[in-house]
This record gives C-alpha cells, sequence and structure tokens, in this order.
C-alpha cells in the first residue's frame, strides 16, 4: 500500500514524531517516552472518506482490543499519542506488522461452524416440543460464549515479521527498538562529558561563561521561539538546570572548593543537556495550533533586526508582541524582553 510518500522508512528505523498521519498510511510503528513506556500503533485509509485515517493503537502483551480512532491526515504523529494516549513520546520506530487480540484463530472455525449447525440439528433431530427449543437456546448461548471467549483464546499484542511469522518475543522487539535509538540521547549525557575543575576559581569561571552563554540565548528572541523548551520550566531537563542554576546562586559562596567545583560540573552539564533536548525539539515544543504564528513572530525579529530606521523597528516590534500575546505562552518573551533583546540590553542572571 502507498504511504502517500516516496521516502518509505525502513523497517526498525527512526521516524521523526511530528510526521503527519498522511505520510505513513499502511505502516505500523512503536513509539515510548522519555521513560520508554510504550504503545504500538498502525495507520490505515478510510475506506469511506479521504481525509482521514484509521489509526488502532494498544500496548504489546495486552489481550485488549486496539482502541480505534479517526484522525485528520495532516495530524502530527506526536500530537494523536498525547491526545488519545496521554504519552507524550519521544521516539518513534517502524516496525513490521503488529498482530492485535481478537483475531480468529485458524482452528476457531470449526467450533463456530459447529455450534451454528448443531441448533438446526437438535431441532431436527432431537425431541420435539418445548424442550427442543430449550436446548437450541442454550446451543446458541454456548455458540455467544464461544465467539466472546476468542479474544481471550486468541493472542495477545505483538509484533510479527512482514511474513506473518513469528510473533516476536517483547523482548526482542524492545532489544531491536534500542539498536533503532541512538546509545545516548540528548537527554542523557554522560556525567564524563563535563571535566571538574580543579579549584573554586575555576568554578567560578566556568558558571559566568555558562551565564553569560545563557543570558545570550535568553537575548536572542529567534532562539528563543525556535527553541522553547530550554526556557519552559515544564520540561525536565530545563527544571533541573534553572533549580541547579537557583542553588549555585544561594550556596555556591558558603560551599567547599571541592563540592563549589563538583556542583559548577553538574550545572554546566545540565545546561548542556537541557540545550541539547531543546534544540532536538525545536517548535514542536509549542502547541500545534501556535507553529505557524511563532513562524511569523520569527519573521518579524529579522525585520526589526534589519531596520534601518527607528520607526521600522518600533513597527516591527510591536508586530512580535502582538503575535507572542496572542500565543500566550508563558516561557515565550513578554514585550519587555522583546524590547531589551532588540535594543541590545541582556538580562541579568544573577551573581557569580
Amino acid at each position: 500500500m502507498s504511504t502517500g510518500n516516496e521516502r518509505v522508512p525502513a523497517l526498525w528505523t527512526q521516524v521523526p514524531i511530528d510526521t503527519p498521519v498522511a505520510d505513513v498510511l499502511g505502516l505500523s510503528f512503536i513509539a515510548i517516552d522519555e521513560a520508554w513506556s510504550s504503545v504500538v500503533f498502525d495507520v490505515r485509509a478510510h475506506k469511506g472518506r479521504d481525509d482521514v485515517a484509521v489509526i488502532r493503537c494498544g500496548s504489546l502483551g495486552s489481550k485488549e482490543l486496539p482502541l480505534r480512532i479517526q484522525v485528520p491526515l495532516l495530524r502530527r504523529l506526536d500530537d494523536v499519542m498525547a491526545e488519545y494516549r496521554k504519552l507524550h513520546i519521544s521516539r518513534i520506530v517502524r516496525v513490521p506488522i503488529i498482530r492485535w487480540p481478537g483475531h480468529l484463530t485458524t482452528s476457531a472455525p470449526v467450533p463456530i461452524a459447529g455450534m451454528a449447525l448443531g441448533v438446526p440439528l437438535v431441532l431436527l433431530l432431537g425431541p420435539t416440543g418445548p424442550y427442543a427449543w430449550i436446548a437450541a437456546v442454550v446451543w446458541g448461548a454456548a455458540l455467544i460464549a464461544v465467539v466472546l471467549g476468542l479474544q481471550r483464546w486468541g493472542p495477545a499484542t505483538a509484533i510479527a515479521a512482514s511474513d506473518g511469522s513469528g510473533p516476536f518475543r517483547d523482548d526482542h522487539v524492545h532489544a531491536m527498538v534500542r539498536r533503532a535509538i541512538p546509545a545516548s540521547p540528548p537527554s542523557s549525557l554522560a556525567i564524563g562529558t563535563v571535566g571538574a575543575p580543579v579549584t573554586r576559581a575555576e568554578a567560578e569561571a566556568r558558571v559566568a561563561q555558562l551565564k553569560a552563554k545563557y543570558g545570550g540565548l535568553l537575548s536572542d528572541l529567534v532562539y528563543r521561539i525556535e527553541n522553547a523548551a530550554l526556557f519552559d520550566p515544564a520540561v525536565r531537563q530545563t527544571r533541573e538546570f534553572t533549580l541547579l542554576l537557583a542553588r549555585w546562586d544561594d550556596e555556591h559562596a558558603r560551599l567547599p572548593g571541592d563540592e563549589a567545583a563538583a556542583l559548577a560540573r553538574e550545572l554546566a552539564l545540565s545546561f548542556d543537556t537541557a540545550r541539547a533536548h531543546a534544540e532536538s525539539v525545536g517548535l514542536a515544543h509549542l502547541p500545534t495550533g501556535s507553529r505557524t504564528e511563532a513562524g511569523r513572530a520569527v519573521k518579524a525579529v529579522h525585520l526589526a533586526r534589519g531596520a534601518s530606521t527607528d520607526g521600522e523597528r518600533a513597527a516591527a516590534i510591536g508586530q512580535v508582541n502582538r503575535i507572542l500575546a496572542s500565543l500566550a505562552l508563558y516561557y515565550l518573551p513578554d514585550p519587555v524582553e522583546t524590547r531589551q533583546a532588540l535594543t541590545g540590553s541582556r538580562p541579568q542572571l544573577g551573581p557569580g
């Protein structure tokens, strides 16, 4: 089946989480969040409509029937998972096919056919009178029980090979997924990637450089908008960084030299982690309905930077502020920050 995209992702490779549904028609996936909670889903064309797709999603090992939802073709995969599964995914990997529970097994038609034929046979060959109807009712109830029990008799949700063989064991699936994902994602940088300062003076110099770099990013409106996760304390990596920054300001002067050095190292690592995460998600951190307007705000910032007169700059700054105010996102620049950023001043980040 055509997916509507000539570049069909290979099996067991990552797919961007912001991929539109329309680009993956006919394919199956496993999605995971940062805690490695997972959901499997497949995307199918709707038989009666050409503007929506049907997505079935569930959990590996579950015998529950999959959730079936109809979604617009332009919806992003991560938005679909967030809305319907309450899962904020960080990775999506394409898998061969998903074998859902509730399918009839090869042996299932035999008892069903036997039950179905049994009812008329009871009536024809069994005793006459009310007893025959009682027997028929009992037989019919047994037939219903068999049909309803097929789900429990059938296999649990699993991933199978493209030729239908398998299914794969869950631990094999997870191993394949881990192989498809880089060993050191931005949110799990190794502590060894940041060297430890030796003296208090070196620690304070490192933090001063970090604050200058962070202040520069705060003053860069384009960066603030396009990598907003770095400035949103609701993001785990950002929250850890801002808490360590506050701890440094409060405690470093009272700490012994070695503890101050260790804290500076931890702070530098958390900043690198938060920045790498923000740059990896980019505008995808913003709500879906805000991204187009955010792009307009970025263009207005460029206009303000390139303005040749104060009047042109003021008009562009006003446009930036109107757009950002309409988005009403607490982690985006406010009017004061916008004016400071576009007139050359930088925010202060505290002592030391």
